[in-house]
């Protein structure tokens, strides 16, 4: 007998059982957090997000060689704790990342990373995964060529918005 995910059956379910009207969109729920954080985590939360850009700052100058661009929640101010600081690295070298990761001492590992310029075509990208300054990075690496564009939001579905170092400089000042 094959089993299967719990995951399908539910979303099974709810693609019979809830209107598409009804169900919430990842812009919904994106909205939802930003006013969670805004109503129970006044104090902590501007705390966080600069701990958070601090650190991506930091990996951005660490970093300088290669043409990097910080994306995500940490960009938008929409985090939590948990929050993940995502940079986009743009070179057709993989392997000088990891071997400058590794020579700036920041232990790390080596991931796959779905990304989507169009709708519903999801393509695979070498990234890497670390910790520094006690924030986690996911760092997704595009061949130069692709600097140009961006990947599309998995919130909103739009180019995701994406800050260099100066922009970032700019955020923590203001």
């Amino acid at each position: 007998m094959q089993t299967r995910p719990r995951g399908l059956f539910r979303n099974r379910a709810c693609r019979i059982f809830v209107s598409p009207r009804k169900r919430q969109s990842n812009d919904s729920v994106s909205k939802a957090m930003a006013e969670r954080n805004r109503i129970f985590k006044s104090n902590s939360h501007p705390r966080n997000l600069t701990r958070l850009r601090t650190a991506a700052l930091r990996a951005m100058s660490s970093l300088h060689m290669f043409d990097i661009l910080l994306v995500g929640p940490v960009l938008s101010g929409n985090v939590t704790e948990h929050s993940c600081v995502d940079l986009h690295l743009f070179t057709d070298s993989q392997e000088s990342v990891g071997l400058t990761l590794t020579a700036l001492g920041i232990r790390h590992r080596s991931v796959q990373i779905r990304q989507q310029f169009k709708r519903r075509q999801f393509e695979k990208y070498p990234g890497y995964r670390f910790n520094l300054d006690d924030a986690d990075f996911s760092v997704t690496i595009f061949p130069e060529l692709l600097r140009r564009y961006s990947p599309l939001s998995l919130v909103d579905g739009k180019p995701m918005r994406r800050a260099g170092v100066k922009n970032l400089e700019r955020l923590l000042s203001d």
